[in-house]
């Protein structure tokens, strides 16, 4: 995919966006940057929105839907949801609930994290999760802003192929592995960093809070036992996640490929000079 001559100069791919095609990105835009104080910015292309939160994470790109059909959202087909972390997920929470907007009750998902859950306009899955677990790290005022949408999750049907295209091809850090035997799945979080997590163990729990509390967006691959090919029922309906958006800085030419990945979601790459 790329060059190893142009990668002598060239830096590594760093994920910076995220394309989800949505029914009406105007309503989505709003509830974003009210509920979550997410911003609009400068959009390379008409047409769509491009919002974002803090400096490190990825933009979130809001492109009017290809079709009138919808994805079906169901866990046992099609898999998506964007997370946020917060030091205090019951303020946050209530907050959001004052607001109007109905959110799950908080609690401990085994050890993983403190979260709890909640749906965009278009029905699409957001997830709050805290910065520890149970007690918070804090007590911020309730329209604290979040670290960074924390992951992106894609659902993928051969983890291995998966971890192979993210890690080889578009050079992205594998921190954590979490198993979640009772459930029958395995999430492995991946990142564009040089960062390490405290223990060398992919596994350890220790690494956790550690995760949640990272500036930069990670993305979060679900791999179920029962997994089947996931992306293409979100293709096949215009609706819905697109792919992901990686930058390249320092090529002897800017263009703009698109690849995908084994599952069928887009990796576009810019290059800029």
């Amino acid at each position: 995919m790329i060059a190893a001559r142009e990668m002598a100069h060239a830096s590594r791919p760093t994920l910076t966006e995220h394309i989800v095609r949505v029914a009406e990105p105007a309503a989505v835009a709003a509830f974003y940057k009210r509920h979550f104080g997410l911003v609009e910015v400068a959009a390379p292309t008409p047409g769509c929105i491009r919002l974002r939160g803090t400096a490190d994470a990825v933009t979130v790109e809001l492109q009017q839907a290809t079709g009138s059909a919808r994805a079906a959202l169901n866990d046992g087909d099609v898999f998506w949801k964007l997370g946020t972390s917060w030091p205090d997920v019951r303020a946050k929470r209530e907050a959001l609930i004052a607001a109007g907007v109905a959110v799950t009750e908080p609690r401990q998902f085994r050890d993983i994290g403190f979260l709890c859950h909640l749906v965009d306009p278009e029905g699409f899955g957001l997830e709050l999760l805290q910065h520890t677990f149970e007690p918070a790290l804090s007590a911020p005022t309730p329209d604290a802003q979040p670290t960074a949408p924390l992951h992106i999750t894609l659902r993928v049907a051969d983890a291995d192929a998966s971890l192979a295209f993210y890690r080889e091809r578009l050079h992205m850090r594998l921190l954590s592995r979490q198993r979640v035997d009772p459930y029958g799945f395995t999430l492995y979080f991946l990142a564009s960093t040089e960062e390490r997590p405290p223990s060398s163990d992919l596994d350890a729990v220790s690494n956790r809070e550690w995760l949640w509390q990272r500036p930069y967006t990670c993305l979060e691959l679900k791999h179920s036992d029962t997994s089947s090919q996931p992306g293409a029922a979100y293709h096949e309906a215009g609706h819905g996640p697109w792919g992901l958006g990686f930058t390249v800085r320092g090529a002897e030419t800017a263009r703009t490929v698109v690849v995908t990945d084994p599952d069928g979601y887009a990796a576009r790459i810019r290059y800029e000079v």
